[in-house]
């Protein structure tokens, strides 16, 4: 199963959308900061974002017949979450586009990270499921505390220990997410490091970014491999060059293949 994510910058050309569909196939795609009006080439394919707001954050495209995508809940126009369906197996899926670092210091984005957690693990419980995917634009690193604190997503790059189900701390057990977005700080190709470039003279720069990432539970690595990359090399832009007329993020691939 293919799930794609771009942010895509309000880009109204849809040509670069298509174009990514056509090169990579994923059975669902989802766009973030999509134009409100979606460009007649993608009203072949089946919305999958219910139709509350007006101008949601995350828009759902159903591609393949392969799966089927159901919105399950919503919490403040930045979350949103599915019930999945692929090879008899359900999923429960969730898109964000989260809040920008520009808007809000890393305590905020801790406090908003442990609400979006929170209602992901309601929806669990009401679903009675536990084979989850978070895949989006989180507006934070890997290593940001929104990300890794007990008490919000509680990710982990590791697979065995994400596999321990969850961490103790001050007697509360905290279940575990696996983020294999990690290895991008190796480099995966070409010097592209993040999927979202940023240079300026701050002392702090950190210059490549990975804000969009992939959460996975553990129950899911029982049974499949999350391969996770960087669309970089699909389209050809490089986000190292202002204005460069596609977007100032890279797509994503989130790939499960069976063990």
């Amino acid at each position: 199963m293919k799930i794609v994510f771009w942010n895509i910058k309000q880009n109204k050309n849809m040509a670069y959308v298509v174009d990514l569909i056509d090169r990579v196939k994923p059975d669902l795609l989802f766009l973030a900061e999509c134009p409100q009006e979606i460009d007649w080439s993608l009203s072949r394919y089946e919305v999958a974002t219910a139709r509350i707001f007006t101008n949601p954050k995350v828009r759902g495209f159903i591609v393949s017949s392969n799966v089927k995508c159901s919105l399950r809940h919503e919490y403040k126009n930045r979350l949103f979450l599915y019930r999945l369906t692929w090879q008899d197996k359900d999923f429960l899926l969730g898109t964000v586009h989260l809040l920008p670092k520009n808007h809000a210091s890393s305590d905020t984005q801790s406090l908003e990270a442990k609400d979006y957690v929170r209602e992901v693990r309601l929806v669990e419980k009401d679903e009675q499921q536990k084979n989850t995917i978070l895949i989006g634009d989180f507006n934070m690193n890997p290593f940001d505390p929104g990300m890794i604190s007990a008490s919000t997503f509680n990710s982990v790059c590791s697979p065995a220990i994400a596999l321990k189900r969850c961490r103790t701390f001050q007697w509360e057990s905290y279940d575990y997410f696996f983020n294999p977005t990690w290895k991008n700080y190796a480099g995966v190709g070409k010097d592209i490091y993040g999927t979202y470039y940023h240079h300026s003279c701050g002392a702090d720069e950190f210059h490549w970014n990975n804000f969009d990432q992939a959460l996975v539970s553990p129950s899911i690595l029982q049974q499949y491999n999350p391969e996770f990359s960087i669309l970089h090399d699909v389209l050809r832009f490089d986000l190292r060059k202002e204005n460069n007329g596609i977007s100032d993020h890279y797509p994503i691939l989130l790939e499960l293949k069976e063990k």
